[in-house]
Formats: structure tokens, sequence, C-alpha cells
């Protein structure tokens, strides 16, 4: 046999380099075939190349063509999902809802297998910066378990990030009793906030829409206005049980 075959998707190039390593023949014999998938979601990216590989080593010792196809019910278990976390934060604020320092503690769960997890951190510091915490620091933990290998579900890591983020923005209201959203609109970025974070790739002032796509968005569902209509009900028909 001079040369292997094989349909997958995403990442090619590592499923020529396990299936060479497993076959045992130099890398350039490996052909990968790959149709246009769009986007990476995931899944994609790491989970196929066990099939392929398996596939590939029958292909080379039966000296036929080999095709598997797992059940949904199979292909879900052995994705693994999301990286599931440990967060404990410490978080500074004064009584006007803005946030002056965040120390993050993170602990994530990889599972047995490396797959895409070192890269993790990375997508989800990117999705917690999305406001201006002022004094930012954090300490993040990538663990291997025995629990099964978690991989690169849509928007990795990122998904995560914006939920800690979200956590620590409402615990900030909770304690002052404020309201949510009035605590995001305080602690989003100003372009110097923003230029500092994201050092090169800020962009202009005059490209800095954020603060006032909020107020318009505001403004145009009459935010205010329907909330208070949603608190003046709830006054009026608290449960007397």
């Amino acid at each position: 046999m001079t040369e292997s075959s094989i349909l997958i998707i995403q990442a090619p190039e590592d499923a020529q380099s396990t299936i060479s390593r497993c076959v045992g023949i130099p890398e350039h014999k490996v052909c990968v075939i790959t149709r246009r998938v769009g986007g990476g979601f995931g899944g994609k990216a790491m989970k196929a190349i066990p099939v392929a590989t398996a596939c590939a080593l029958a292909a080379y010792n039966l000296r036929r063509p080999v095709w598997m196809y797992m059940n949904w019910k199979t292909d879900m278990k052995t994705t693994g999902g999301r990286h599931p976390m440990e967060v404990t934060y410490s978080v500074g604020f004064k009584e006007d809802g803005k946030i002056t320092a965040l120390h993050l503690d993170i602990l994530i769960n990889a599972g047995i297998g490396v797959d895409i997890s070192p890269i993790i951190p990375l997508f989800m510091v990117g999705a917690i910066k999305k406001y201006d915490w002022g004094a930012f620091s954090f300490d993040i933990k990538v663990c291997r378990t025995n629990h099964s290998s978690k991989s690169a579900m849509r928007g990795p890591g990122e998904v995560q990030g914006t939920f800690i983020s979200e956590a620590v923005i409402e615990h900030v209201a909770s304690v002052l009793s404020m309201d949510v959203d009035s605590v995001r609109s305080k602690n989003l970025h100003t372009f110097n906030s923003l230029d500092f974070f994201y050092k090169g790739a800020a962009g202009e002032l005059k490209e800095y829409t954020l603060p006032s796509i909020w107020d318009k968005l505001a403004a145009s569902s009459s935010f205010k206005e329907r909330t208070d209509m949603i608190k003046q009900f709830n006054m009026r028909n608290k449960c007397c049980c």
C-alpha cells in the first residue's frame, strides 16, 4: 500500500499526523480529503480523529476501503462536551456600582485527554475583558481528571468567560440593591480602558460606539419605562400566602 486516503473534517493536518504514527507510514503518504464545512464549531476539530484513525488502520491492513458511521448518541458521548470549571473570585467596587478590581481563580476540568484544553484560558480571558474591571488579575489552571476528555464546543471558553463576567456583575448589583443593567452600563469600557485591555486592537476613538449603541437601544426599546411597569405590576401582585 503506497497511499492512505480518508475523509475527515476541520483538522486534516492533525488527522494526517495521527494516522501516520498509528499505521507506521510517512505523513506524505497519507492523503486526507476534507469537504467544505463552513465555520468551526468545536467537535469537528479533534473528535473525528479516533474514528478516522480506526478506519485508516483497518483499510491499511485489509487493503480495502473502510467506512465507519457512529449513531448520534455515541457521537455525543465521545464529544465530551464543554469544560466544567470551578471559579472563585474577589471583587472590589464602589457604592455607585463601579468595579475597581477583580481577581479570579479558575480550575478547568479538561478530562483525561489534552484535546484543545490548553487554549481555553486564552478565549476565556478575552471574553472576561469585555468589561472594565479596573485592576484585573487571574490564576487559571487546566486540570487533568478522570472524566471524559472535553472539547471545543461552539464559542469555546468564550461562553464560560461571559458567564463568569455576568455572574460578577449580577453579584455586585445584588449586594448594592441596584438594577443590574445600571451596573453593566457603569462598567462598560471607555475608549481608554479598551485600549489598555486590548492594546493594539482597540481601533480609533471614532470607531468605538458601544456606549452610544447601549443608550440608543435603551431609548428605542423604552427600557426604563417597561422596567418601571414591571416593578409596579410585581408590587401590586405580591403573594400574600
